[in-house]
């Protein structure tokens, strides 16, 4: 940011010294000293120079008054234009005339090059202009023309990214999917479209709601700066239900979620992390395994090699000779293979110890039982989160309300049924956090 605040701030930084110096080259050829010149003309724009400056200063006030990861994002833009506009302003009325009494001499006023070919370029676009306006409909249709061209070549440009499910191992880090049961799609709009991008979302959530009546969706219409503003979440409104046993913490949730979708304006209430993910449970027989020469360590290192790599116990890398990236090299199963769990009942279990490959299912029980997909965390604790999306035009309204519910549930049912609470917090300006926390012996 502290880039973007010198691309801001490079304008003034020009212009500042160029007002001044074209001034005084002005009392120049009016006849003035060297010496006068630069003091007259310094001083008729200095007082204009102060007053761009300080109104480029005043624009960006207000952002020390932030918080968060905002303050922490625009800040330093904001004190680089700030510092920046300050020392062209000094450089302006302070150097600048110094330099210009040195540069211009102090005999008569001298035609500068600069002038002369200026000069002719003023004449030369001024000899254009004129053959241009005497042209007027020729000119006309050649910017129709590249209209034209314009909308043909780049007007049904559209853009439609997917992503369902997730990828093993590290990969999944850089994904908002939780599991193979989600999935994203971003989409660009025409530049030429009639609607907002809040009409194609509206338009959007009516059909998939009719064509998948049980899926859970979210339609983000935000951009990179409103994911700035609102900390990284995809909604402004942020409930947080705090606790390490999850089913309170989801039960108290879902009581949430039923109370606040009654209020008008907002629209894909849901809950961010599910518990109920389907998982197969592998019980080592640790007798068996001794008996058959493998250590408890062997079995989860083939066990975690095939379903995921063997990269997280032995690493290794190859180095493209072209590019000089480096890749990891490692040995599983293919995705497509591991489609039931016969698959994993059949993985051979190798072993130092033991020259003769071993099924998984000789030395150990498979079972069925759910998991939570994804556990987050703010600080150190576990969080289930609600992020409703609402209309622009009811914004405040849906905050407001939701606020007044974060607060009924704090103060009324949770508290007598031996739940601790919080008072809703804001992080920022803009959105609302609202933490209910959800203790072991709710």
């Amino acid at each position: 940011m502290t880039l973007g605040g010198l691309a801001l701030a490079i304008g003034p930084l020009i212009d500042h010294s160029i007002v001044v110096t074209e001034n005084i080259v002005r009392q120049r050829t009016l006849g003035l000293s060297a010496a006068q010149a630069s003091l007259t003309g310094t001083q008729q724009v200095m007082m204009p120079v102060l007053a761009a400056t300080v109104t480029t200063v005043i624009v960006f006030v207000p952002v020390f008054f932030l918080q968060g990861i905002t303050s922490f994002l625009f800040a330093p833009l904001a004190r680089t234009v700030m510092f920046a506009v300050g020392g062209a302003v000094v450089i302006s009325i302070a150097v600048i005339p110094l330099f210009m009494r040195h540069f211009s001499g102090g005999g008569e006023p001298r035609d500068y090059w600069f002038q002369s070919t200026f000069e002719r370029f003023r004449l030369g676009y001024q000899w254009l202009l004129g053959k241009a306006v005497s042209a007027r409909v020729l000119i006309y249709a050649l910017c129709a023309g590249l209209l034209v061209l314009t909308v043909i070549l780049f007007g049904r440009l559209r853009t439609v990214i997917a992503n369902i499910g997730v990828l093993y191992d590290w990969p999944a880090a850089y994904t908002p999917n939780s599991g193979p049961q989600d999935a994203f799609f971003e989409i660009q709009l025409d530049d030429k479209r009639q609607r907002s991008s809040q009409y194609y979302a509206a338009l959007l959530r009516e059909k998939i709601s009719a064509k998948y009546p049980h899926a859970e969706f979210v339609l983000d219409t935000g951009s990179i700066l409103t994911a700035a503003l609102t900390l990284g979440l995809s909604s402004p409104i942020n409930i947080e239900v705090i606790g390490n046993k999850l089913e309170n913490a989801r039960d108290i949730a879902q009581q949430i979620v039923r109370s606040i979708s009654n209020i008008p304006g907002l629209v894909d209430v849901n809950i961010q992390q599910r518990i109920d993910y389907p998982q197969i449970t592998v019980d080592i027989d640790r007798r068996k395994s001794a008996a058959m020469g493998l250590d408890v360590v062997d079995v989860v290192k083939n066990l975690v090699s095939a379903t995921n790599s063997s990269v997280n116990f032995q690493p290794a890398f190859w180095i493209d000779p072209k590019n000089g990236n480096h890749y990891f090299v490692g040995a599983q199963y293919k995705e497509a293979d591991l489609v039931a769990q016969s698959t994993l009942e059949n993985i051979l279990i190798t072993s130092p110890k033991q020259d003769k490959p071993v099924a998984l299912k000789e030395i150990a029980t498979f079972g069925r039982a759910s998991a939570p997909t994804e556990v987050t965390h703010y600080e150190i604790s576990r969080v289930t989160n609600i992020s409703p999306m609402y209309r622009a035009v009811t914004s405040a309204r849906c905050r407001k309300k939701s606020n007044n519910v974060c607060k009924r549930f704090s103060r009324g049912k949770a508290i007598k049924s031996g739940c601790a609470a919080k008072q809703p917090i804001s992080r920022s300006p803009s959105p609302i956090s609202a933490m209910a926390s959800a203790w072991p012996w709710c």
